[in-house]
């Protein structure tokens, strides 16, 4: 019987390191365009963590020296650009070998898809978020997917039916591009919806900074409202009507939150006449106001209360106050008890209104 010489044992060793290190790099690069798709939209949301995890103890990574701590060190900072590229270099130029590992890039493309839902919607719908759909669609043009087309299944149909109910929940509503055709100023110009009205708008805004506000702000945004649907429903359940407030509170909110720019340093005619018994109570104050009157106009959904407001302001001093508040023409002062309660309310939600779609004029209500 032949022995083998113990410098034949210890190559035949590093021999399979080798191989199994390989194998290792593989699996881990595989999985690079998922870690990428987390990263879409500036952090990594816990499900799509452990989702990420989960993966790669299916795939034995984790008693693979060394791979765990660089997939650990991608989930607390992305994958630089060079990683990426390298990543997808060897799914390119070698996916029959990452494939026959259990990796390759049909794999890394199901798992990307896989991450993307993970975190979110409801009941699926709305999971993948914008940015992370544009990732995917960049990664599958990047990649080649050898992988046959899905059977229309059970799972088929349900992701159909999501995006049916998705498509079906938008208001039937008629947008109307408020964007100058011809070239604009950098600059604030007037508003091309009510430039008495309305703030300055900006209009020369570069396709780059657009992406980036909604892949930062917007997406941002979404993912809040994915991941706490469950306890703001559970909070409208169970707490009826709407939070007490202040007048210290409402205050706060007029001018010193962004509320605060829709004040009109002067007053109309009409406004003159409106709040005349007021303005004579306060003959040293500095009137201004913030005109939400265009309320009047608006036809809201059923179950929904809107009201046109307007409040008079005192600029006078450090500390400025609300005089007043309109709504439909009839004012309202702090001591008129239930009536002003209401009208702060009705108020600030005109403001909360405007500020959502007044800053942004790409489109107008139906």
């Amino acid at each position: 019987m032949s022995t083998s010489h113990p410098s034949q044992i210890a190559s035949g060793n590093a021999a399979l390191e080798r191989v199994h290190l390989t194998s290792a790099d593989l699996l881990v690069h595989s999985m690079l365009p998922a870690i990428q798709v987390a990263w879409a939209d500036g952090e990594v949301q816990p499900a799509e963590r452990t989702e990420l995890l989960a993966i790669a103890d299916q795939l034995g990574l984790s008693t693979v020296p060394g791979a765990m701590e660089r997939l650990e060190g991608w989930l607390q900072t992305p994958p630089t650009a060079e990683e990426l590229q390298a990543a997808s270099s060897v799914l390119t130029q070698h996916n029959s070998a990452a494939t026959s590992s259990g990796g390759g890039a049909a794999n890394a493309l199901r798992w990307a898809r896989s991450v993307a839902r993970a975190d979110g919607g409801l009941f699926g719908v709305g999971a993948i978020s914008r940015v992370e759909a544009r990732t995917l669609r960049a990664l599958e043009r990047a990649l080649p997917d050898d992988a046959d087309a899905p059977p229309f299944n059970g799972r088929t149909l349900l992701r159909f039916t999501q995006d049916f109910i998705a498509s079906r929940s938008v208001p039937e509503t008629s947008f109307v591009d408020q964007v100058p055709k011809h070239t604009v100023s950098e600059l604030p110009v007037p508003s091309p919806i009510d430039p008495e009205r309305m703030p300055p708008a900006v209009f020369a805004i570069s396709d780059d900074e657009y992406e980036r506000y909604m892949d930062l702000i917007v997406e941002r945004y979404l993912s809040t409202l994915k991941s706490t649907w469950f306890e703001t429903a559970r909070f409208a359940c169970t707490t009826p009507g709407v939070a007490p407030m202040t007048d210290p509170e409402l205050e706060r909110l007029v001018f010193k939150s962004p509320f605060s720019r829709f004040i009109v340093p002067s007053l109309d005619p009409s406004d003159l006449t409106l709040f005349s018994a007021v303005l004579e109570a306060h003959p040293e104050a500095r009137p201004a106001k913030i005109d939400f009157s265009h309320f009047a106009s608006w036809t809201p959904l059923e179950g929904i209360q809107v009201a046109p407001t307007v409040a008079l302001l005192d600029l006078t001093g450090p500390e400025p106050s609300v005089l007043a508040i309109a709504v439909r023409e009839r004012v309202f002062c702090p001591g008129d008890q239930e009536s002003w309660r209401r009208a702060r309310y009705f108020f600030l939600q005109g403001a909360s209104t405007d500020w959502s779609w007044a800053s942004i004029p790409a489109c107008t209500s139906r």
